[in-house]
């Protein structure tokens, strides 16, 4: 069950990154797209919540990108937890080069790198 929540939780996160995604950017210019104020959302692989947050986003000229989502609402435990290389949405696509970090205090990080593909 626990697991089933977590995927949930997850499916949702990615459906949610992935359709505000489509947005216009605030700003623009040769070198890269950046989207940001949009919300994001991070998942709590221990509880199985997910919380939401401010997105920074850079998509750059060589095809990469890089989604950053940062809140402040997460539960804090006492205890710093990070998880690494779990599946996450960006607008450039998904991927598994990513991390979380939730503080002791209830700040959470999350990072997602998308690298273009090799033709």
């Amino acid at each position: 069950m626990k697991m089933i929540k977590r995927s949930l939780s997850v499916a949702l996160i990615l459906g949610l990154v992935i359709f505000l995604s489509g947005f216009s950017s605030k700003k623009q210019n040769a070198a890269a797209v950046i989207n940001e104020n949009l919300v994001c959302g991070i998942p709590d692989f221990d509880t199985g919540m997910v919380y939401y947050g401010k997105v920074h986003s850079v998509a750059h000229q060589n095809g990469s990108s890089i989604l950053m989502c940062k809140s402040k609402d997460a539960v804090g435990t006492g205890n710093k937890r990070e998880w690494r290389d779990f599946l996450c949405g960006t607008f450039m696509g998904l991927t598994n080069d990513s991390y979380l970090n939730i503080s002791a205090e209830g700040n959470a990080t999350m990072r997602c790198k998308v690298k273009k593909p090799k033709k």
